[in-house]
């Protein structure tokens, strides 16, 4: 990630991949590194890392970057518009 600020705004620049590994270190590919969660239960909606357990086979959600509370439709439209993946809970 790199952040920097541009006039009155603060920039970040997120990688929207990141490499997978298996447990033996070796890369297996390229993985999502952002996820648009869609958590309808708690109506908390977000764009969040996504920790990669490939050496497991798996992947979790991280820690959100950006919270969407109970606006479920600009999320789905952000992330369309991003080519973001999206998961629901």
């Amino acid at each position: 990630m790199k952040i920097t600020k541009e006039n009155n705004q603060l920039v970040m620049r997120i990688d929207l991949e990141q490499n997978s590994y298996d447990a033996g270190g070796d890369l297996i590919g390229k993985v999502p590194n952002i996820i648009a969660v869609i958590d309808d239960k708690e109506q908390n909606h977000s764009i969040s890392y996504m920790s990669d357990l490939g050496y497991k086979g798996a992947q979790q959600e991280g820690m959100p970057i950006i919270d969407f509370w109970h606006d479920k439709e600009e999320l789905l439209k952000v992330a369309k518009e991003l080519d973001i993946p999206i998961w629901y809970k």
